[in-house]
């Protein structure tokens, strides 16, 4: 039945997505996809390759035999939009990233049949990295989700080496994301390279004055290597080169304290963060940050 319910939800995962009217009822996300297409991402492709490179989700990546399939199975259609209306008993236990609680919410309105606010109110994640725990140990039935963190991968690897029995994943993309660089609104810079940015986060430049802006010192904060937007960093940014490693102050646990720190830190005009798009712009926005154009791709907050 587990695995009905999983291939279910993918598939409604895909047509809430596509549901313009009922997505245009809060912020709009074709504006964010259209906005993210100008961040960072893993690569600039035709819709055709989408799924194995825009995305940045390939087999390789999830790679843990018997465990993490990439689903490349064409979605069906459904008539009915209440998919569970008449036995909200069948509705799987849903769990995922922060960042993706708006899109879990109307997931559920338009699976159950409710309000928006009542589908918002009962719906809650664990985070990126508990919530890959929870599917592979049946917490949970199916993921809305970023993609597995390495520490998260090598954990379930050695978990499934001790186990006879194991939940399967399968997995399927259905969203791009874009990962923005944050800075206070009173910093005089602008924008910053790719470059720049990787000699910011290994240390090779340290001071404001070397990009164009102030003489003072760079605060780089981090996300805790378990995280979601940790995992886009390393790939899309870093890409296999190690980051500096710093206190631990500078690893905030929750995205919202990122984004707290960046606008309430002591010498917060200095700092420097990161966070997903729609993140910073509609679920947690702060007057104080600004976001930077990276190799001069405007980025615009959306008011």
């Amino acid at each position: 039945m587990k695995k009905n319910l999983l291939f279910l939800i993918f598939i409604l995962l895909i047509f809430a997505v596509s549901c313009n009217n009922n997505i245009n009822e809060q912020a709009s996300f074709d504006d964010f996809e259209i906005e993210t297409s100008k961040n960072l991402e893993t690569s600039e492709t035709s819709d055709k390759n989408y799924q194995d490179e825009t995305i940045g989700i390939r087999d390789e990546d999830m790679d843990i035999p018997g465990v993490a399939v990439l689903d490349k199975s064409e979605p069906k259609s459904f008539k009915e939009t209440f998919l569970f209306e008449k036995n909200k008993d069948l509705y799987p236990k849903v769990d995922g990233s922060t960042a993706l609680l708006p899109l879990m919410a109307y997931i559920r309105k338009n699976a159950l049949g409710e309000e928006l606010e009542d589908a918002e109110n009962a719906t809650s994640c664990t985070k990126t990295n508990e919530a890959w725990y929870n599917l592979s140990n049946g917490n949970a039935d199916v993921l809305i989700v970023g993609e597995m963190p390495g520490e998260v991968k090598s954990d379930l690897k050695n978990y499934i080496s001790t186990k006879k029995e194991y939940h399967k994943m399968k997995y399927a993309p259905i969203r791009r994301e874009g990962l923005v660089f944050i800075v206070n609104k009173n910093n005089p810079v602008e924008s910053l390279t790719k470059q720049q940015l990787i000699d910011i986060y290994t240390g090779k430049i340290t001071n404001w004055k070397e990009v164009g802006g102030e003489d003072a010192v760079i605060e780089a904060f981090q996300r805790e290597e378990k995280s979601g937007s940790q995992t886009i960093f390393r790939k899309v940014l870093m890409k296999g080169i190690e980051p500096e490693k710093k206190e631990v102050y500078y690893y905030p646990g929750e995205m919202d304290g990122l984004i707290d720190v960046l606008a309430s830190y002591d010498n917060s005009n200095n700092a420097i963060g990161y966070s997903v798009y729609y993140y910073v712009t509609q679920m947690y926005k702060n007057d104080n940050l600004k976001l930077l154009k990276v190799d001069e791709y405007c980025q615009v907050m959306t008011q």
